[in-house]
């Protein structure tokens, strides 16, 4: 079973187009995840939700929903949550 933690990003394998999910609320057996990029909210079952966790690497590139590109310069956690330093290029 996965384990979730608010703020934490994720991915709909079942729906991709939604982009970058955030956590928002966990239950005991359901997870909330906010999708910016499509301004929806979906709620899952902790046991079968077909989510994939999203966890960047120093040295690779990402992309903001405005289309902005980014280095990631460096990852550590918090409370289980990534957190990323990132350069504009």
């Amino acid at each position: 079973m996965k384990t979730f933690f608010v703020g934490q990003r994720w991915l709909s394998e079942t729906e991709p187009e939604l982009g970058l999910g955030i956590i928002m609320e966990v239950q005991s057996k359901q997870v909330v995840i906010f999708f910016p990029a499509a301004k929806v909210d979906r709620r899952y079952s902790t046991v079968s939700a077909p989510l994939k966790r999203i966890q960047f690497e120093k040295g690779e590139k990402i992309s903001t929903n405005d289309g902005t590109e980014l280095m990631v310069e460096s990852v550590h956690q918090e409370n289980e949550v990534l957190i990323y330093q990132t350069l504009q290029g």
